[in-house]
């Protein structure tokens, strides 16, 4: 049984919530996020505090999270949170918060028809229909701004799948049809030289009903399907047979067909399912491939080249490709090269673009000196200049000085690309929320994006764990208005940015939806008492965080020096950095 469930955004707000017994304290909504925000590296999804145990899951951006005080199975309540995510996807059409946020009346209802008194009950789509009463408010999906070419015109775009199951406003306009979907997660590891050394297929047959009353259905695969180790009859691998190392199969699957004519009998359920999963491993044709190339140009200075082909037939394309590279926290300079034509005909927030554009912040980061008094006692430092001077405070012996570097964005000060915006809040509190912990006074205080209230929160693509803190972006939609925002935290939705409602208004000329604006990164403007380190932990001689405000620029790295002796800042989360002084 469960004491207590709850859905949070990636800021911490709380949602949905349901105390369904009243045998856990208060607050613990609240206890949860702080303990994941700040936990050292990924947070388990199952953990014990002060007598609660809390077991989440985590998807699209949102926090699934179930609390208890009684032993029981952590594994049950795990894929009870996964049924249940997967039931208010049916229902609300899409899955992220402003879909929850609208529906939260059904989303309740369904909560209640799914567990009493900690109990679950059902997850069943098919079942749960028949009691919910509530519509669903559609929501639309995002428009990504993509240019793909339609090599099959007949072919229904991917959104059309985001359509509640339940009863909507536009009932009458409902189609009787059915979705079928082939996802595929192809693990490939390479040798230097581009060899395949291991790759695997993880494959899964996806269907999602909008069928009237409950019809037979058969899917009928490829003949030469040959299943290793399981009984299931049909070839023995001949030329052109596909070779499954594993499959299973969805329970309303009858599979007396099978293993001679390769068909799946089933009556499809209401709602999403897998009705097939499968694995590959052997040798295919991988659609990229990849070639590093590492040279030692000096004693400290070595460079790494990393290449991907695509390996794909001409009459196929890849939309939507993003390529993500771990790269040492040090680096000197990073930045793509050889993807400008496809960048350019993406006009939307395609990854290509931005990885670009973050790249090329890192590549030409300047250091900043900021010299303060060095009193661990005052939680305020206040930044003296650029100059590099250092000044000692009687209360500590020796001088302490910080250096920041901040990006530039020398190599995109002249891009403009393409974003999807939307309506944050207008509450100014939830400028308390901010990932980047600018609005509270204690740390950095109110300036003037703050103040003037133009400020935004941007996905995970832009925030890229904090890089993106404080910078600021010349937002314009064509014949409305425009205005210079700057980014004070991150959210899990799918525009580019959600921007308080002053900036929103401005900008869009709109009071809610979500836009196509034009995005370019500016400096942002500073007030005249100059670039201010906060600090927030730094009472002892072995630990300080700090967080820095009134710059123009996000700042990269940062370094503290004490006595000469500099050590480097580890970005905590957002823009808060930590350093371990050693006493």
């Amino acid at each position: 049984m469960i004491s207590q469930f709850y859905i949070l955004s990636l800021r911490g707000d709380t949602i949905i919530t349901r105390d369904f017994r009243g045998d856990v304290v208060k607050g613990t909504a609240e206890i949860f996020f702080r303990k994941v925000k700040f936990w050292h590296g990924d947070a388990p999804p199952i953990f014990n505090l002060d007598g609660v145990t809390y077991v989440f899951i985590k998807k699209n951006g949102l926090y699934f999270v179930a609390t208890t005080c009684h032993n029981i199975s952590p594994a049950a309540v795990v894929e009870l949170l996964t049924k249940m995510a997967k039931v208010f996807k049916d229902f609300c059409g899409m899955l992220n918060e402003e879909s929850i946020r609208k529906n939260f009346v059904l989303v309740y209802e369904l909560l209640d028809e799914m567990v009493d008194f900690g109990y679950p009950q059902t997850t069943n789509t098919e079942h749960l229909k028949s009691c919910i009463h509530n519509e669903a408010v559609v929501i639309e999906a995002p428009k990504l701004g993509l240019n793909l070419p339609q090599w099959n015109p007949r072919t229904v775009p991917s959104n059309a799948v985001h359509r509640p199951v339940g009863p909507t406003h536009d009932a009458k306009n409902k189609k009787n049809e059915i979705f079928v979907d082939i996802l595929e997660r192809i693990s490939v590891l390479m040798s230097s030289n581009g060899f395949v050394i291991n790759s695997a297929i993880d494959g899964s047959i996806q269907m999602k009903s909008y069928l009237m009353g409950n019809p037979e259905l058969k899917l009928a695969l490829n003949e030469d399907i040959v299943v290793k180790n399981m009984d299931l009859g049909g070839s023995h691998g001949g030329y052109g047979s596909v070779i499954l190392d594993d499959c299973n199969f969805h329970e309303c699957v009858d599979l007396q067909d099978f293993s001679d004519l390769r068909t799946l009998s089933f009556y499809p359920p209401d709602g999403e399912f897998a009705v097939m999963n499968y694995r590959i491993t052997g040798d295919f044709r991988v659609p990229f491939r990849i070639f590093p190339f590492a040279e030692q140009q000096t004693p400290h200075k070595l460079e790494i080249t990393i290449k991907v082909r695509a390996d794909i037939p001409e009459s196929n394309y890849g939309g939507n490709v993003q390529i993500s590279c771990m790269i040492v926290r040090r680096d000197l300079s990073a930045h793509a090269a050889g993807i400008e034509s496809y960048a350019t005909n993406r006009h939307g927030d395609g990854s290509s673009n931005w990885s670009k554009f973050l790249a090329a912040a890192a590549s030409i980061a300047q250091p900043l000196l900021l010299a303060m008094a060095s009193c661990f006692a005052g939680l305020t430092w206040a930044l003296l200049g650029l100059a590099a001077a250092t000044e000692s405070c009687s209360s500590t012996a020796g001088s302490l000085m910080l250096q920041a570097r901040q990006g530039l964005h020398k190599h995109a000060m002249s891009e403009v690309v393409t974003a999807s915006m939307g309506l944050w809040t207008d509450d100014a509190s939830a400028f308390q929320g901010g990932s980047c912990e600018y609005a509270s006074a204690s740390q950095g205080g109110l300036h003037k994006y703050l103040e003037s209230r133009a400020v935004c929160l941007a996905n995970p693509v832009i925030y890229g764990n904090g890089v993106a803190c404080g910078s600021c972006w010349k937002a314009q939609r064509e014949g409305q208005g425009s205005m210079v925002v700057q980014i004070i935290g991150s959210h899990g939705g799918s525009n580019n940015l959600d921007c308080f409602f002053d900036a929103f208004s401005t900008i869009t000329g709109a009071d809610a939806g979500t836009f196509e604006v034009s995005l370019e990164p500016v400096e942002c403007e500073v007030n005249g008492a100059g670039p201010v380190a906060t600090v927030v932990d730094g009472d002892n001689a072995w630990y300080t965080r700090a967080i820095f405000s009134n710059l123009p620029h996000a700042v990269l790295a940062a370094s503290i020096s004490v006595d000469g002796k500099a050590t480097e800042m580890r970005r905590i989360s957002g823009a808060t950095w930590e350093a371990n002084l050693g006493g």
